[in-house]
């Protein structure tokens, strides 16, 4: 397997992994593709050892960057590629998951700004809305006190 697309699988894995052990927080509701908080620390704590272990173990990983290996510049973007997409999978397969199953007493004093251009369904993106709107007055009340 090529050295870059091993690092991309491995990142994207262990990526996954931590986004499930993140997600055992009551706010990450839209981040779980789990029930249970401990099915989802669990597997994700495994996938991350998983992609650790295939990445070390799928071929000779000590290259410098002229015999084949990655600089710097490289893994940066191709991890944080790799971020990227597991962020957005994740949300896009929980979406679909947990659609009908987010409580909504969490969205309730933001209904009529979250409901007021369309049919009223709850998706991802007006929860990032809400979620950076709850950051912004938490930021402004910290530094109005």
């Amino acid at each position: 397997m090529d050295f870059a697309l091993a690092y991309f699988l491995s990142c994207f894995i262990a990526c996954m992994g931590v986004l499930q052990v993140a997600s055992v927080s009551s706010r990450a509701k839209y981040l779980r593709l789990f029930g249970p908080p401990l099915l989802r620390k669990t597997l994700g704590i495994v996938s991350i050892v998983i992609a650790v272990t295939l990445f070390f173990l799928t071929g000779d990983r000590v290259l410098s960057d002229h015999e084949g290996g990655l600089d710097a510049n490289q893994q940066a973007g191709i991890f944080s590629f790799a971020a990227l997409i597991s962020y957005l999978l994740t949300a896009i397969i929980s979406q679909f998951v947990w659609k009908s199953k987010i409580d909504s007493s969490v969205v309730e004093p933001y209904r009529s700004r979250l409901y007021e251009y369309d049919s009223g369904e709850l998706t991802f993106i007006k929860l990032q809305e809400k979620n950076w709107t709850d950051f912004r007055h938490w930021i402004i009340g910290r530094f109005n006190s």
